[in-house]
């Protein structure tokens, strides 16, 4: 297959020079196998969300303001069975459907519509929203197969490319656009490793997804240790009608309990609360992973992790030291467990606007790149393993000192990187959050 990258123009604004794209798009659906019904194949799921929605989701959170659905054999039933995939609540934009592909043609020359996309290929939001941009990234062009072509082709040309999503035909009656080129559809065929041609193909996309919910912030022991094992609970979870913001509750829980058997004492009950948290680690991965490839992400959901985590680490760092106040009878241990929390919380009030944003929005407010750094380091769970190893050893002395030190050296460092940066930007009319 012979592929033609070609370089995108926007549209100026008259009035302010900034570029404006008009974002619209067809998702056009191609025929199943000979042996599956239309509305049957595109309702089969991937990572527990139906094909036609995924697609549809991932374009509304490329920036997609509309979508069309076409096929040639949307009429009657076929079109009953398939509107209900569209009726969920986590789709906010307005979907239509068309099955004439003269009707489709002429609709693309009248409106400034300029994206038809594949429906038989998984799209990643990702890669639509650097096409709908000003992509100047050929490797992300090659990939996606992104053609241009001209809106003034004969209808009938237009059309038979249409009617069959024909990247052969496609070819025949594309050209490069020039500068400022408004006339063109740009058809994206659609990773090829991602296009969905047999039923087989539907699990490995699954679990293609599913290698895809880490995060770009991840630690060392994260992508070594814990993305591993909340892979497994994700492939478990994501069959499941469990929510995130479930599975945040059951680490949530977990986390306490780990801290009440720190609270008992004693090398088993120790080992016990190790084992507990690692598995309430795990599932705060997994809330995350699931959000993500499901859609479900919410503020209310960002803020209850954020809660959880803290009130986690807040009930295991006060259990150890009570635990070993208990065993020891040496008071300095429970004090040792309550400067461990007071550090933590010092830490989370000092950067708790940066904490909220990055994870109810995905940003962080100036300075980003030092903000970001340091709501990463204080999100870290690289901590649960140490402990664990210091559990099994017996040797939660070492750890409850360690983190008591370290939790108040951190706090001081947020504390002179959240203050010194304002003092000196002051005379220029800077205020960091």
């Amino acid at each position: 297959m012979v592929l033609g990258c070609v370089e995108f123009s926007t549209k100026e604004s008259p009035d302010t020079g900034s570029h404006e794209l008009d974002n619209t798009a067809v998702l056009f659906l191609t025929d199943p196998p000979d042996t599956a019904e239309l509305s049957g194949w595109y309702a089969r799921k991937i990572v527990g969300v139906p094909f036609l929605l995924l697609n549809l989701l991932h374009l509304q959170k490329a920036g997609v303001q509309s979508v069309t659905v076409y096929h040639r054999g949307l009429l009657g039933g076929q079109k009953g069975r398939m509107i209900p995939l569209t009726e969920d609540p986590r789709l906010r934009i307005p979907v239509e459907w068309e099955s004439d592909p003269a009707r489709l043609a002429a609709r693309l020359n009248e409106n400034a519509c300029r994206l038809v996309v594949n429906g038989s290929a998984l799209h990643w939001h990702t890669d639509l929203a650097g096409v709908l941009k000003e992509p100047s990234d050929t490797d992300l062009l090659a990939r996606t197969q992104v053609y241009e072509v001209p809106k003034d082709t004969a209808p009938e040309a237009l059309a038979t490319c249409l009617n069959e999503f024909s990247l052969a035909e496609t070819r025949k009656i594309g050209r490069v656009p020039g500068p400022q080129n408004l006339d063109t559809v740009r058809l994206v065929a659609g990773d090829h490793n991602r296009w969905v041609q047999t039923k087989d193909d539907f699990h490995r996309l699954h679990e293609q997804l599913l290698k895809l919910g880490g995060m770009s912030n991840d630690s060392p022991m994260d992508r070594l240790v814990t993305r591993h094992m909340s892979r497994h609970l994700t492939r478990l979870f994501i069959r499941t009608p469990l929510t995130p913001n479930q599975i945040t509750w059951a680490h949530l829980v977990l986390g306490l309990v780990s801290g009440w058997y720190f609270y008992l004492g004693g090398y088993g009950n120790q080992l016990t609360g190790a084992l507990l948290l690692m598995l309430s680690a795990w599932l705060d991965s997994t809330d995350g992973e699931i959000a993500r490839l499901r859609f479900q992400q919410s503020p209310f959901g960002g803020m209850l992790d954020i809660v959880a985590d803290n009130v986690v680490h807040f009930a295991v760092f006060l259990g150890i030291g009570l635990g070993l106040y208990r065993m020891t009878g040496n008071a300095a241990y429970s004090y040792l467990g309550v400067v461990a929390v007071a550090g933590s919380l010092t830490c989370f009030l000092l950067l708790q606007s940066d904490i909220f944003s990055q994870r109810t929005t995905g940003s962080s407010d100036a300075p980003a790149e030092e903000a970001e750094s340091l709501v990463d380091q204080i999100a870290n769970r690289d901590f649960i393993y140490f402990l664990f190893a210091m559990a099994v050893v017996n040797l939660l002395e070492i750890f409850i000192v360690v983190t008591a030190i370290g939790s108040v050296v951190f706090a001081g460092y947020v504390a002179y990187s959240r203050f010194k940066p304002q003092s000196r930007t002051q005379g220029q009319g800077l205020q960091l959050k």
